[in-house]
């Protein structure tokens, strides 16, 4: 099953690297995630199969989507 992500979740690489943010899905099918850095604002695109979800702020820790009003 491939992994899909929505804009706003965060997220790390599977080999556990810095927290990110979904910024975009791209055209090749890649995610545009940003972080920070050393006080420095980075982004990178990463295939879905090597990212792996770490927080949502609209889905609770069951993986279900909060109601939103």
């Amino acid at each position: 099953m491939i992994n899909t992500f929505k804009i706003g979740d965060m997220v790390t690489t599977k080999t556990g690297t810095q927290t990110m943010t979904v910024d975009f899905l791209t055209k090749n099918g890649e995610y545009n995630c940003k972080w920070h850095e050393e006080g420095v604002l980075r982004e990178g695109e990463f295939k879905p199969d090597v990212l792996e979800l770490k927080i949502n702020k609209y889905r609770n820790s069951q993986g279900k989507d909060f109601n939103q009003h």
